[in-house]
């Protein structure tokens, strides 16, 4: 193990990590500086363990699969018959402290294989380490597959005819589940992602807090600024497609079905003749030129996503916030591709490796918002681009007096 230390440069607060063999500076300083600017480490005291283990115990269900992987991991490192020091040492830095807070936050939680595991190794069990550690791991598989576990709201079930075996709802949350806990996160928001996407009011699932979360992740994911359309990534910073401009009203119904797979996503949307007129959008550029717009299309696409899957038998209400967020997004951009892999079937592997990538990174958007972000930060707007702050006569005025020879043209403003 690579032992790294660096200083927050703002705090002056020095810090510790512990790496695998082989890590450099560089790669360490990284994922430091990940760590930090993502709000991770706010609030931290000397002493203080950050670890998938301590996450997890705190609450950050997005924690679980990285936790899962570790003791995998530890199980097949070490020998039978290991000793708690050797099992907190494998976990990493603050392992025991961290065993203790998982333990107390899995108790009476429905983690008991997870919680009776962990507690045999804290009373000093000397056992085989791989059964431990494979009954940990189990558990914590477990609970996150079992259709009333993590992507319910707290004290919600399925009942009644919905509950029954291959239904809908029952398949959904079981897929749904496995969505979140299969995959880790891979591109997660930060404080300045959150301030940058701005406050877009709640939807009848998910509040302020948590819409303003999903949105900023969903544009992360695309990864282009507002002003751009391209033929890989779609229009603007949420990417739509024609099918999605469609249903929110500014493409004529029926392009997406009469252009077909061959005619480009920028030759389409570049014709006048496709638009509507919504809104007094009668060209692409009047979305690219206006990032509420964007906002205002993606928002409502989420809003109405979800309501067709509620429509269609999927149990939006009993889910919770960081589940909602990911089906949100998801549904923005298909509600059909949604349905297909809430109810597992066959589709193309790159289909649902994204789906499973906006859920899971969709949920931790909503865990980073609602731990890791000081209220007040919700309440702030980004500054919007000044135009027209020069006068143009002085600064014309003033070249002249400078320059002040005739043989050089007059300085002039473009348009």
């Amino acid at each position: 193990m690579s032992s790294f230390s660096f200083t927050d440069p703002i705090t002056g607060k020095a810090f510790k990590m512990n790496a695998p063999s082989g890590v450099s500076f560089d790669q360490a300083q990284a994922m430091f500086k990940q760590q930090l600017d993502g709000g991770s480490l706010a609030g931290y005291k000397v002493g203080d363990v950050l670890s998938s283990a301590t996450q997890a115990a705190g609450g950050l269900t997005s924690a679980l699969p990285n936790l899962q992987q570790s003791l995998a991991q530890a199980a097949g490192q070490l020998p039978i018959g290991a000793s708690l020091n050797t099992i907190t040492s494998a976990l990493g830095p603050g392992g025991a402290a961290a065993a203790t807070q998982l333990q107390s936050s899995l108790q009476g939680q429905g983690f008991p294989a997870a919680t009776n595991a962990i507690n045999g190794a804290l009373s000093g069990a000397t056992g085989a380490l791989s059964g431990a550690i494979a009954g940990a791991t189990g558990a914590l598989s477990g609970v996150v597959k079992n259709v009333t576990g993590s992507v319910l709201k707290t004290g919600e079930a399925l009942t009644g005819a919905i509950a029954s075996a291959g239904s809908l709802a029952t398949t959904s949350i079981t897929n749904l589940t496995s969505s979140l806990t299969s995959t880790s996160v891979t591109n997660g928001i930060n404080v300045a992602d959150l301030v940058k996407q701005g406050i877009p009011g709640g939807i009848p699932d998910l509040s302020s807090v948590n819409l303003q979360a999903a949105m900023s992740q969903a544009s992360k994911l695309v990864g282009q600024p507002h002003t751009v359309i391209s033929d890989d990534l779609g229009v603007g910073k949420f990417g739509f497609d024609i099918p999605q401009l469609e249903k929110a009203g500014f493409v004529k119904p029926g392009i997406s079905a009469i252009t077909g797979a061959a005619a480009s996503l920028t030759s389409v949307l570049g014709s006048a003749s496709v638009w509507t007129g919504k809104d007094g959008i009668k060209s692409v550029d009047g979305i690219l030129n206006n990032a509420g717009l964007q906002d205002n299309i993606q928002k409502g696409l989420m809003s109405s996503g979800l309501s067709d899957l509620k429509t269609l038998g999927v149990p939006v209400d009993k889910l919770n916030p960081q589940a909602i967020a990911g089906l949100a997004n998801n549904a923005a951009k298909s509600v059909e591709s949604t349905l297909k892999n809430l109810q597992g079937s066959v589709v193309l592997p790159d289909v649902k490796a994204e789906f499973d990538t906006v859920n899971r990174d969709s949920a931790y958007a909503v865990d980073f918002a609602e731990e890791k972000v000081e209220p007040e930060v919700f309440g702030e707007n980004p500054a919007e681009p000044a135009e027209n702050t020069v006068d143009d006569e002085t600064l014309i005025a003033a070249a002249d007096r400078i320059i002040g020879n005739d043989k050089v043209p007059d300085v002039t403003m473009a348009a």
